[in-house]
C-alpha cells in the first residue's frame, strides 16, 4: 500500500508543477516566445500520466501475475500514454491552440507525442528500478530480496 500512496502523491506533486509552469507559460507568453517551452511540459505531462497509470495498475489489478510482470506493466502504461498524448493533440487542434495550417504542425505534434511517451516511459523505469523480474521466479525487490506479486 505504501508504494501506491507514493505513486499517487508523486502524481499530484507533478500535476501541481505542470499547472504552475503552464500558468506561467500562458501568463508570460512563454509558449510563443520560446518554442521549446512545451517540450518539458509534455515530458512532465507524460511522466504524470505514466505515474497515474502505474497507480491504476497496482491499485486495481489485484491478481498481478509475476509471469511477464514488466512486459504487462509496460504495455498497460504505454497504451494509456498513447491514448492520452494523442487525445491531447486532438484537444489542442479542436480547441484552436494549434492549426493544421501552422508551419511544422505535423513535426511538432509528433514531437509532442514522443515527448509525452518518453516522460511516461521514464515514470515506468522509475517504478521498476528496484525490482529484478524473471519469468520463472517472479519479481524480487532489490532492497529486501522478497518475491513481489
Amino acid at each position: 500500500m505504501h508504494k501506491q500512496k507514493t505513486l499517487l502523491i508523486l502524481t499530484l506533486v507533478v500535476i501541481i508543477f505542470v499547472a504552475i509552469f503552464n500558468y506561467i507559460g500562458i501568463k508570460y507568453n512563454l509558449y510563443w516566445i520560446y518554442k521549446w517551452y512545451d517540450i518539458p511540459m509534455h515530458l512532465l505531462g507524460g511522466f504524470c500520466v505514466g505515474l497515474f497509470s502505474l497507480f491504476l495498475y497496482k491499485n486495481f489489478n489485484k491478481n498481478i501475475s509475476i509471469v511477464n510482470y514488466r512486459r504487462k506493466v509496460f504495455v498497460f502504461v504505454f497504451l494509456i500514454l498513447l491514448f492520452v498524448t494523442v487525445s491531447w493533440e486532438i484537444f489542442e487542434l479542436i480547441g484552436g491552440i494549434t492549426f493544421l495550417t501552422d508551419k511544422g504542425y505535423w513535426l511538432d505534434n509528433i514531437g509532442d507525442i514522443m515527448n509525452g511517451l518518453l516522460g511516461g516511459i521514464v515514470a515506468y523505469l522509475f517504478f521498476i528500478r528496484n525490482k529484478k523480474c524473471n519469468t520463472k521466479l517472479g519479481c524480487i525487490n532489490n532492497q529486501n530480496n522478497k518475491i513481489i506479486k
